[in-house]
C-alpha cells in the first residue's frame, strides 16, 4: 500500500499545475492534473491521493533543485504552467522516460521566445525543414505544445519557433543534447545542397526521395555518434559500378567528417553511394 502524502501548495502556476511542499520532508514538487490549481492559493493542503492529480515531479538531486529555484524567480508562473503541460504531453505521447532537465530548460526557452515576440523581434530558423524530417514525431508533438502556448499565453507562435521547440522535446526523449542535433540538422542541410549543386539533382523539400535520403543521413549520424559499424557486403561491387557517385559520397563522408570529428567507415560511404545513385536513376526518368 502506497503512503499518502501531505502536500502544502507553494505555487499555484495555472488552473492545472501547481508547486507544492512535501510536507513529509520538505521538498518541493510538481503536480499536474486537470482543474488541480483551480482556486487553489498558497497554504492550502492537498493530500496525495487526490484523484485530480495525474502526474508528479521531483528533481532529485541538490544541484537541479537550486537550477530550479533559480528557473522559478525568473520565470512567470503561467510560463511555467504551460511548459509542465507540454512536459505531461511528452510523457504520454512520445516517452514516459525523458531527461529531467527539461523542466528547467523549456521554460526557460518558452520565456525568452516569448519576450523575442513580444518585442518584434523575429525568430529564425534556417533548419526548420531539416527538423521536421528528421524528427516528424517530435515536430508533431510541437505543433500541439504551440497551440498550447497560444492558448494560455496569448500569443501567436510562428512556425520557427515551432521547430525550436521540436529540438527541445527530440533533446529530452533522446537525451541528447540540443547543440547536437543542431549540429546534425545543419549539416544534412549542407549535404543536401552539396547534393543539388554537385550531383545537378532537383531535390525538392517533402519529396519522397528527399525524405528517404534524409531518414538515411540521420540514422548515419546516430550510429556514428555511437560508435556502431554497418557492414555493407557489396562494397566493392559498389565502388566499381558506380565510380562517380563514389567519388561524391566520399567527399559527402569528408563534410560529416569535418563537422563532427568522426571518421566515416567505407561501408557507410557505400551506402551513401547507393543513395546518390538512386536520386541521380530517379531524376533522369
Amino acid at each position: 500500500m502506497l503512503a499518502v502524502h501531505q502536500y502544502k501548495v507553494v505555487r499555484p502556476f495555472n488552473n492545472n499545475v501547481l508547486l507544492v511542499e512535501r510536507m513529509s520532508d520538505g521538498h518541493e514538487m510538481v503536480l499536474i492534473g486537470k482543474g488541480l490549481g483551480f482556486a487553489e492559493k498558497k497554504g492550502n493542503i492537498l493530500i496525495s491521493n487526490d484523484t485530480r492529480i495525474e502526474k508528479t515531479f521531483l528533481l532529485e538531486d541538490e544541484a537541479s533543485r537550486k537550477q530550479y529555484q533559480t528557473m522559478l524567480n525568473q520565470v512567470e508562473d503561467a510560463t511555467i504552467g504551460v511548459s509542465e503541460e507540454i512536459i505531461s504531453l511528452i510523457a504520454k505521447h512520445l516517452s514516459p522516460v525523458y531527461n529531467q532537465h527539461i523542466h528547467i530548460a523549456l521554460p526557460d526557452h518558452i520565456a525568452f521566445a516569448i519576450h523575442r515576440l513580444k518585442n518584434g523581434m523575429e525568430i529564425v530558423n534556417p533548419f526548420l525543414y531539416e527538423i521536421e524530417t528528421l524528427y516528424p514525431q517530435e515536430y508533431a508533438l510541437s505543433k500541439l505544445a504551440a497551440q498550447l502556448i497560444e492558448t494560455r499565453l496569448n500569443v501567436n507562435i510562428p512556425a520557427s519557433e515551432v521547430g525550436f521547440l521540436a529540438l527541445h522535446i527530440h533533446s529530452s526523449v533522446s537525451q541528447t543534447p540540443i547543440s547536437q542535433a543542431v549540429r546534425h540538422a545543419d549539416l544534412i542541410r549542407d549535404i543536401l545542397q552539396m547534393v543539388r549543386n554537385g550531383m545537378n539533382v532537383q531535390l525538392a523539400q517533402g519529396s519522397r526521395d528527399c525524405i528517404r535520403f534524409v531518414t538515411h543521413l540521420k540514422y548515419a549520424l546516430e550510429r556514428l555518434h555511437s560508435g556502431k559499424t554497418i557492414e555493407n557486403p557489396l562494397l566493392e561491387r559498389i565502388r566499381h559500378e558506380f565510380p562517380h557517385e563514389f567519388d561524391f559520397a566520399e567527399k559527402i563522408a569528408g563534410r560529416i567528417e569535418q563537422s563532427l570529428d568522426i571518421k566515416v567507415p567505407a561501408g557507410e560511404i557505400g551506402y551513401i553511394t547507393m543513395h546518390v545513385h538512386r536520386l541521380l536513376n530517379t531524376q533522369t526518368k
